[in-house]
């Protein structure tokens, strides 16, 4: 009897885990080169992540949730941010609307498997006005992926 009982708790112990960790609710879509916009579950959780892996699975995050604008040419990454000021009662992030940061990703010495081949400038709208102006960032680079939810 005891036997039988053992069998039915690793028995069960396996299909509890194999659902719970089967089912992966991360997303990711390709921007260029080595860089995803990666998210887990919620859409604030969205990140700019340089992978090491083909799908965007592994790498480290250049720009911190919560990413809702995305544009991109061979040369430069463009991206807008809201800050995450807290998590809810379920544990999704909570975005500061009152903030956005501006970024712009410098892919213009890009080495493929590289983290240490790229720019990342953090600033608020006139900053990134300047900074589009001195790097030459085209005028005809704009977002091409927007999330109007946390536009502000």
């Amino acid at each position: 009897m005891k036997l039988k009982n053992y069998f039915f708790i690793i028995l069960l112990s396996i299909i509890l885990v194999s659902c719970f960790f089967g089912n992966n609710p991360s997303s990711s879509k390709k921007i260029t080169k080595d860089f995803w916009l990666n998210w887990f579950e919620f859409t604030t959780d969205r990140h700019i992540l340089f992978s090491f892996s083909d799908n965007g699975d592994v790498g480290n995050i250049v720009v911190e949730n919560t990413v809702y604008a995305v544009g991109f040419n061979d040369d430069f990454i463009i991206a807008k941010q809201h800050p995450i000021i807290n998590t809810d009662n379920i544990g999704k992030p909570v975005p500061n609307l009152e903030i956005t940061n501006y970024i712009i990703i410098d892919i213009r010495n890009h080495e493929s498997g590289n983290s240490n081949s790229f720019d990342v400038h953090n600033l608020n709208k006139n900053g990134y006005l300047l900074m589009r102006k001195s790097l030459e960032v085209p005028d005809d680079l704009t977002f091409s992926f927007f999330n109007t939810e946390f536009n502000k």
